[in-house]
């Protein structure tokens, strides 16, 4: 399993986006998780290079000519499994589709299709 920088990115927002609530104990469970994953999985975690940027632009373009409206940061996710020729873990169904790269739902096989 690999991770993007820009999903320490969005798992760090939303400890900070938990903090500001009051949650602070589910933010520091939160981060303390974030710190273990960073620490098993430090030698696979992708940063953004010029290729992947340059592929993200090329599928938030398709996707948006498509009336899609993916964000940037799920556009850099999927171009950097695209580049590397990984599949992407997302629950981001509807984006994932709009961008156009191999994905699965990692929770989709739990009861209920991994229901939240």
């Amino acid at each position: 399993m690999y991770l993007s920088v820009i999903t320490i990115m969005e798992i760090r927002f939303g400890i900070e986006r938990l903090e500001a609530k009051g949650a602070v104990k589910k933010a520091d469970l939160l981060r303390r998780w974030l710190s273990a994953a960073e620490i098993v999985y430090r030698s696979h975690v992708i940063p953004v290079a010029v290729e992947i940027a340059h592929r993200a632009g090329e599928l938030l373009s398709q996707a948006v000519t498509d009336g899609a409206r993916p964000t940037t940061e799920d556009a850099l996710i999927a171009a950097t499994a695209d580049v590397k020729h990984l599949r992407l873990l997302s629950r981001n169904g509807k984006d994932m589709k709009a961008l156009r790269v191999a994905w699965s739902d990692p929770l989709s096989s739990l009861p209920h299709g991994g229901s939240r």
